[in-house]
């Protein structure tokens, strides 16, 4: 990574965030896991090795992007003595609604022991908070902004970028490579980039999101080049200046100047930009080269953090790039009528809700946390929009509030009652429940 250009190109940034993006560019984060006393040994599941041929692929990628260093058996002698914390490698296979994935189990401790497992022994060390725009906030703030610049029949349009392999783009610091490890068939691979299952590898990367964020929102007041204290005073005199020999031709010609003003306030106005994790969405006005502006910049202001090839094309052929409606984080964001914007869920998202929810058995007292897991964070997405969803993730709140589920695996059984309740009657309320969430979802659907 080039950590010259945050200082060339991203001068706008906060101080705090500028220097954390600049750091993590030039050296890496810092995992703060302790380094073992000899090097630590963990078997790859059963469902990585059903699925070997597939994972060897992921392997082969991972090694050729240069996101792991991978040592054969026969360097096991040599790499005994290198202290590396090994964990395990997962697969998950793909579903209707998921893609396949290759993981490294860093919850697993394998042969260490309890809490000796790569998540449990990394620390805070005081990383950066996660940038998630959540979509009731990315709702109310574009709403506002129309109102603000008195939008009402401008042709407006979203633009939605997905960054590739988010965080194997974020380098582990030297001396810390070698603390996220896994091994498959004897082989190790060895992390030098945050691997998909390290605890804090949103917040790590969350910095380059922030930034993206940060830059194309200010964009149109600071362009790109390092400003000085005056700059920005010379540009908006240039721009009074242009604006006020085309009002004065307009007045000699007998024509109406007003709309001269307003456009020239919407083409020079702030981009409207949002960004969940890896997923960056923006909306802007379809007013001369105004949505170029902003493409190229959202473009190549990614390049310069991540590389050129740090967007998914894939995605772009699969989400479009300019549309009326556009999805976010799942969720459809319709803004032909603006400035009332209607925000949604499509139906595959919806049939998925339904889907794990019918996985539920509801006669039981008891369920698999990772059941849990997944219920509450499909749900709590639906709450984001419609509110009056919330009742019903009290009971698989309950469940989660009650044990540790950084030390327990997805197969651990938990309880949905409350503390006052008797086992049959919480049983009772949530069947009951859930029915009428199902019928709702349904009745949802058929809309």
């Amino acid at each position: 990574m080039n950590h010259g250009v945050v200082e060339s190109q991203f001068s706008e940034l906060p101080d705090a965030l500028r220097e954390t993006l600049s750091d993590t560019m030039q050296f890496g984060v810092r995992t703060g896991i302790p380094t073992p006393e000899h090097t630590t040994q963990a078997k790859e599941s059963k469902t990585a090795r059903e699925n070997r041929e597939t994972v060897w692929k992921h392997l082969r990628k991972f090694v050729a992007n240069g996101w792991l260093r991978a040592f054969p058996p026969s360097a096991s002698g040599i790499l005994n003595q290198w202290h590396l914390r090994v964990s395990s490698t997962h697969f998950v296979e793909k579903t209707q609604y998921n893609k396949e994935r290759l993981v490294t189990d860093l919850g697993n401790p394998g042969g260490e022991g309890d809490g000796q497992d790569a998540n449990t022994l990394s620390p805070d060390l005081d990383y950066a908070n996660v940038q998630a725009d959540y979509i009731n906030d990315v709702a109310a703030a574009i709403c506002k902004d129309m109102r603000s610049k008195g939008l009402a029949d401008e042709e407006l349009a979203g633009i939605k970028a997905d960054i590739k392999a988010a965080f194997m783009q974020v380098p582990i610091h030297l001396c810390d490579i070698g603390t996220l490890c896994m091994s498959f068939e004897g082989w190790t691979f060895v992390f030098v980039r945050t691997p998909f299952g390290w605890k804090w590898a949103t917040h790590t990367f969350s910095v380059f999101t922030a930034a993206l964020k940060c830059k194309l929102q200010n964009f149109c007041q600071n362009g790109w080049r390092h400003m000085g204290l005056l700059d920005p005073w010379r540009r908006m005199a240039r721009r009074y200046r242009a604006v006020s020999g085309a009002k004065q031709s307009l007045s000699e010609d007998g024509l109406e100047t007003e709309s001269l003003s307003r456009r020239a306030r919407l083409v020079w106005a702030r981009f409207m930009a949002f960004c969940y994790v890896d997923d960056a969405y923006g909306i802007s006005e379809l007013l001369g080269n105004r949505p170029h502006i902003f493409a190229d910049c959202l473009r190549a202001a990614g390049g310069m953090l991540m590389g050129h090839g740090a967007w998914s094309i894939s995605k772009v052929k699969e989400d479009g790039f300019y549309a009326w409606l556009h999805k976010f984080t799942g969720i459809v964001i319709d803004t032909r009528d603006a400035p009332k914007i209607y925000v949604s869920f499509t139906v595959d998202r919806v049939d998925k809700v339904m889907a794990i929810l019918a996985t539920a058995n509801l006669d039981n007292e008891f369920h698999p946390l990772g059941l849990v897991q997944s219920l509450f964070g499909n749900l709590m997405w639906f709450t984001k929009v419609y509110s009056m969803l919330k009742c019903w993730l009290a009971p698989w709140r309950r469940g989660m509030q009650q044990v540790a589920t950084a030390d327990v695996g997805s197969d651990f059984m938990v309880s949905t009652k409350r503390h006052d309740e008797s086992a049959a009657v919480a049983q009772k309320k949530l069947k009951k429940d859930m029915g009428m969430l199902m019928q709702y979802l349904t009745h949802l659907r058929a809309m």
